[in-house]
Parts: C-alpha cells; sequence; structure tokens
C-alpha cells in the first residue's frame, strides 16, 4: 500500500462539524492538539461532555463544539510548570485520511496553527515532507474523481 504524502501544513476538517481549520502537521508531537476557548464541563445522559469554542478563521466567529470528555492530562512544560488539558475524541480529516483520534484542547492562540496533527492521526496513514505545504486537497472537495466520494 502506498502512503498519500503530507506537508508540514495541510488543511483539517473536523468532520461531524464541518468545519475546516489549518494545521501544523508534527511528527515530534505523539497526540494530536486544538485551539479551545470557553470551555465549559456539563453532564449528558449521566457522562461528563465539555462544551467549547473553535475558531476555524472565517470572519473570527467561533463555532461551538460539543464531545464527551475521554480523560485530562497534565502536560509539563518547557519552564517546568504543568498543564491541565481535557482530551476528546473527533473525526479528523486531511485529504482522503479520516482518522477517529484523541484531540487534546489547549489554548493555542499563541501559535501561527490552531491545530496540530501528531502520530495519534499519522501512523500508518501517511508520511510527511516537512520540505512542503498543502499537498492534500482539501478534505469534502471533489476533485472530479467518482472514486473520491
Amino acid at each position: 500500500m502506498v502512503l498519500p504524502v503530507l506537508g508540514s501544513v495541510e488543511w483539517v476538517l473536523v468532520a461531524a462539524d464541518d468545519v475546516t481549520v489549518k494545521a501544523r502537521i508534527d511528527t515530534g508531537a505523539k497526540t494530536s492538539s486544538m485551539h479551545a476557548e470557553k470551555l465549559q464541563e456539563f453532564e449528558r445522559d449521566g457522562r461528563p461532555w465539555l462544551r467549547f469554542g473553535v475558531d476555524p478563521g472565517r470572519d473570527g466567529k467561533s463555532v461551538t463544539l460539543e464531545r464527551p470528555i475521554e480523560r485530562r492530562v497534565r502536560i509539563k512544560r518547557n519552564d517546568g510548570s504543568s498543564q491541565r488539558r481535557y482530551v476528546v475524541k473527533m473525526v479528523l480529516a486531511i485529504g482522503d485520511i479520516r482518522e477517529k483520534v484523541e484531540v487534546s484542547l489547549n489554548d493555542r492562540s499563541d501559535f501561527e496553527y490552531p491545530v496540530l496533527i501528531g502520530r495519534n492521526f499519522l501512523t500508518d496513514n501517511a508520511l510527511v515532507d516537512v520540505s512542503r505545504k498543502m499537498l492534500a486537497k482539501k478534505a469534502g472537495e471533489n476533485n472530479g474523481d467518482a472514486s473520491q466520494q
């Protein structure tokens, strides 16, 4: 099987919500991460859920998403401090690759890209050419090939 090649930056689709954002592809990161704001924990059917906003960059309007909380993790930072993050599962798509993965939610407002795609998405799905960008077509776009639908 020939794996598709992704660049260091690609468009990623949060499939269930039809939200598309630019993502940094990072083979050094174990888990994918997404910028989230206005995090609000609530309960649905006796299970903890999280409501949060993501900014896909369209007119500065935030989109509200809801997901069950999978777990919380403590991340050690370079300065020695630690940060607690929520982890949720999402179906992400880059080009023809669709994968349900755990995504940690945190404030990435200081970063150029709101999403970081880690090895939990990339392993066995794609190769990465860090010298190039935007190699995959936008997920959900029809390029005229019926087999892509």
